[in-house]
């Protein structure tokens, strides 16, 4: 039987909180804190103000030293919260410490590359307040600023609905690495994907020229499980609708892709996709043969990936590869 062999890649562009830990649980009041200007809107929600006067003399550990506003906020039960600066007028940093004066919790400057909106996500315990710092990235950078703050499920089997959002357990999106397909991937496609992992780094070790343009030696790259989800779901989706394609039929790119499943990690983004090879040392020797997929590869901006091998049986090309790349977990 002929197989057919293809290859593509893309390139990355204060409150009162339960005291049970758990929404609607006791309450408990938050600390008062003497830093920030302004008290955040409680649990899940958007807070808004301006940032005004002289620059500030504090900064994150990624950037800032901008004009910044200060929010307190409390968290009303303990799991992952996100914050996020999408809709402020300005190029942000945001940065979160534990209480006035605390230890930096998390700083970041932009989501990805391209973009002036900042993100973190934080895993925080019931009533822990946290000082929100939205800071300009240069001295004269200041404006309106709004601060989003939202939350995800917590646990996918216990009847509960979390994030207030109406979606309960495995009916919802955040759930999708627990209760989607790929909580079952075969152990097989599982060893398949680390296989072309350890050739990837291989490669990379090696140092290659990719159509002529010469790549020193680059890093390992360490796998990402929620890159990891977002191939295994695009290579088997290509497989099951039977298509070959960076943008999948309902018009979804990679990257939209990746923020689907919530990877958060830095900038670059990218992917490379394959189909028809039936072992990893095929496939990765096809992508490496391959000038853009090469580059891909050989980029030591990006630092973690996430494999995803599909079988289809009765697919236009049986077997289904992905590559995500990324430039932090």
């Amino acid at each position: 039987m002929q197989r057919r062999f293809l290859l593509a890649s893309v390139l990355g562009l204060a409150l009162a909180c339960g005291g049970d830990d758990r929404p609607g649980g006791e309450r408990c009041a938050a600390d008062t804190t003497t830093c920030a200007t302004e008290r955040a809107t409680a649990g899940a929600g958007v807070s808004s103000g301006t940032s005004a006067g002289a620059p500030s003399e504090t900064e994150g550990s990624c950037a800032g030293r901008g004009r910044e506003l200060a929010f307190e906020w409390t968290a009303p039960f303990a799991g992952e919260w996100v914050f996020d600066t999408e809709g402020s007028s300005f190029d942000t940093v945001l940065y979160v410490r534990d209480g006035c004066g605390g230890s930096e919790l998390g700083c970041n400057d932009d989501v990805r590359g391209g973009t002036v909106t900042s993100r973190l996500t934080l895993t925080l315990a019931a009533c822990q307040t946290v000082v929100v710092y939205v800071d300009g990235f240069g001295p004269d950078e200041g404006g309106d600023v709004r601060l989003n703050v939202s939350t995800r499920e917590q646990v996918c089997d216990d009847g509960v609905d979390d994030d207030q959002d109406g979606a309960i357990d495995c009916d919802d999106a955040d759930c999708a690495l627990a209760c989607g397909p790929t909580a079952t991937w075969p152990d097989a496609w599982a060893t398949f994907e680390e296989r072309a992992l350890a050739e990837t780094n291989r490669y990379r070790a090696m140092g290659a020229s990719c159509d002529g343009e010469a790549f020193p030696p680059a890093p390992p790259l360490e796998m990402d499980e929620v890159l990891r989800i977002a191939a295994r779901l695009h290579s088997s989706d290509m497989g099951e609708r039977g298509f070959f394609d960076h943008d999948n039929p309902d018009g979804q790119s990679p990257f939209d892709r990746i923020a689907a499943v919530g990877f958060e990690g830095a900038s670059p983004w990218g992917e490379n996709i394959a189909a028809g090879q039936t072992s990893p040392e095929e496939v990765v020797l096809g992508w490496m043969e391959s000038p853009g997929h090469c580059r891909n590869i050989m980029n030591a901006d990006y630092r973690v990936i996430g494999l995803g091998y599909a079988f289809v049986e009765g697919s236009p090309y049986g077997h289904y590869w992905t590559q995500k790349f990324g430039g932090s977990h």
